[in-house]
């Protein structure tokens, strides 16, 4: 028999075992595809210039993380599949078969694994690439009509990438069997990473451990405006290293006392798995460590995604209070320019102001701006009233003001107390700030405080005034009905205005990156349940004798499957409940910074962890039970 074909047998042999990496892989490359191709496609065209560029960075950006991502998953899996395979490998050393033939065996299995995952997620990528904008643009709530578009070049990024991702491992592979001795390979399911250590070293880690993580949480717990970011350093460095020392010391150590107590040990069939569980968990801690820590952060980034979502919808409304703000030097009729807006669109309300902008030189704050503006407090309420806004500002005093203030993205800025302002010489008091859009647009681009009317009329000779004609009409998405009639009005009049996009203008890609952050959250736990997975399939083939041993000493089948049930529940609910608490601490330190409610989404992230969980947990007693017990 050729070693193509003998390759061929063994690979179709253990298909089953590599099911989970083979569609870890494809997914991956069917995601990676997909990014690529929106980048040589015209589909984000619709969002303009400036928020396609954006886009195109932030993919490519995210194809570098799965990229690394990918890598370094690859060379777990084929780790892994090199420990179970090594074995089998070996005993061919018997039939004559020498080292280099059996590196190249090895080769050409990984080659079939590495070609059908290519396959597999390049011909699903191209046939549902359309499907796949079209969900993205519906997520990113973007109205456009999708075309088939395909392009040689994702196909070719695609396959060059990965190829040579898989052609690393494989050499690496390759040099490993070159090196190991018939011994070792006979031998490989019996090495582990288990080492006996004094009680007083695993008593240490334990302390660490906890010490570890409980810093973490409570720095996440301080992060909240700029002067605490350093904390978010903190809590990421000390939490990875804290479950690190959680599974190499502190899990070990209660499943081992609970080893000895035997009042729970004779219970519900745990002499069977709490000691093998015990010997797992101390031997596989890194791999627990890594699933955990993978799990955090996709938690993270899908929170950061719909934080950013939240905001951005935030920032639309606050953009959608009007709809066009004209400026003029000179008073204009208010009713004659709703009268030629209302012949192309219905307007909802319109209302009217004085404003002032003052020369920047004159004005001294905490932070810089580029331009400075006031409006008299009688002249907001009144404008509140007409543009149907609630107005629940107290009236002020002549030395005190009120900062009007936009919304942005992320606002880094630290909170200042007592603060004020230097206008003209003269201190005033800022008593509150408000991002209630009273002034729309202006109120984004200018910086703007609410005074006294007597501190109006004073400041009026130190500032040019502005009159400001506001309008919001029924129907936002046809806005651009009325902008020939604003250009007549602009040649005539000595005026400008500000026309509001109701689709995001500058900060549409906000969407898009949100939208992609599903899918890469998708990615991510799809591989930490793969890497349980093939981490359970492998321990299954160790288990073999032990289960065999077992039903020889008479133990029932269904005692058994229960016995299987336990150790692998364990393996999938520890990393789950370590996710839990911890993801609850890093999106509260998140929605600190970002000034928004992220509980909601917390809880779903979780819920759909937690079901695609469960659905891997069956499927791995399924697998587990036809290995150990039917001697599949």
């Amino acid at each position: 028999m050729s070693l193509l074909k003998l390759a061929y047998s063994n690979f179709k042999r253990s298909v089953r075992n590599y099911v989970s990496l083979i569609a870890s892989l494809s997914f991956s490359i069917f995601i990676f595809f997909n990014f690529q191709n929106l980048v040589f496609s015209n589909a984000m065209d619709v969002l303009k210039e400036r928020n396609s560029d954006y886009i195109t960075i932030i993919i490519e950006v995210i194809s570098v993380v799965l990229v690394i991502f990918v890598f370094f998953f690859i060379w777990y899996a084929t780790n892994v599949f090199l420990a179970q395979r090594k074995k089998d490998i070996g005993i061919f050393t018997f039939m004559g078969l020498d080292n280099a033939k059996i590196g190249k065996m090895y080769v050409i299995e990984v080659g079939i694994i590495t070609v059908l995952s290519l396959v597999i997620g390049l011909c699903s990528g191209i046939i549902f690439s359309k499907l796949f904008t079209m969900i993205l643009l519906k997520l990113s709530d973007i109205s456009v009509d999708v075309s088939f578009s395909f392009s040689i070049f994702p196909v070719i990024i695609t396959i060059v990438l990965f190829m040579g991702i898989f052609i690393i491992m494989i050499i690496k592979g390759y040099l490993s069997i070159l090196r190991s001795s018939v011994l070792e390979m006979i031998s490989a399911s019996k090495q582990n990473e288990l080492k006996e250590e004094k009680g007083i070293i695993t008593l240490i880690k334990v302390i660490i451990g906890i010490g570890l993580i409980s810093g973490g949480y409570y720095c996440a717990l301080l992060v909240g405006d700029m002067s605490s970011f350093i904390y978010i350093f903190y809590a990421v460095v000390l939490v990875i290293a804290g479950i690190y020392f959680l599974y190499d010391g502190l899990i070990p150590f209660v499943i081992n006392k609970l080893s000895k107590n035997k009042q729970y040990l004779y219970q519900k069939e745990r002499l069977l798995w709490i000691n093998n569980l015990a010997f797992r968990l101390k031997k596989n801690y890194r791999t627990y460590a890594i699933v955990t820590i993978l799990m955090i952060c996709s938690v993270t980034v899908l929170a950061t995604s719909f934080a950013m979502k939240q905001r951005y919808d935030s920032i639309t409304h606050f953009r959608n209070t009007y709809s066009y703000v004209i400026m003029a030097t000179k008073q204009l009729n208010e009713d004659e320019i709703n009268h030629g807006i209302s012949k192309t669109n219905a307007v909802d309300y319109h209302n009217s102001f004085n404003y002032l902008i003052l020369n920047k030189d004159i004005v001294k704050t905490k932070y810089i701006y580029s331009q400075y503006g006031v409006i008299s407090y009688s002249q907001l309420e009144k404008a509140a009233k007409d543009a149907k806004m609630n107005f629940d500002i107290p009236e002020l005093k002549d030395n005190e003001v009120v900062n009007l203030t936009r919304l942005y993205l992320m606002d880094i800025s630290n909170p200042v107390s007592n603060p004020t302002i230097e206008i003209n010489k003269e201190m005033y008091q800022i008593i509150d700030e408000t991002s209630e859009s009273y002034l729309g647009l202006i109120q984004e681009n200018i910086n703007t405080y609410i005074v006294s009317d007597s501190v109006y009329e004073k400041l009026k000779n130190i500032g040019q005034e502005y009159y400001m004609y506001n309008y919001k009409i029924n129907n936002p998405d046809n806005y651009q009905a009325s902008i020939s009639y604003l250009d007549n009005l602009v040649e005539e009049n000595s005026i400008s205005y500000l026309v509001n996009d109701p689709n995001g203008g500058d900060i549409a890609w906000v969407r898009v990156m949100y939208s992609i952050c599903i899918f890469l959250f998708l990615v991510f736990i799809l591989a930490s349940g793969s890497i349980i997975f093939m981490k359970l399939n492998n321990e299954a083939f160790e288990d073999k004798e032990r289960y065999v041993i077992l039903k020889k000493m008479g133990i029932s089948n269904n005692t058994l499957v229960k016995s299987i049930k336990n150790e692998i529940r364990f393996a999938y609910c520890c990393p789950f409940i370590l996710m839990l608490i911890s993801s609850y601490f890093s999106v509260h330190a998140l929605a600190n910074v970002m000034k928004t409610e992220l509980y909601i989404i917390n809880v779903v992230s979780t819920i759909v962890i937690l079901v695609m969980f469960y659905i891997i947990y069956k499927i791995s007693v399924l697998m587990f039970k036809r290995k150990v017990l039917n001697g599949d």
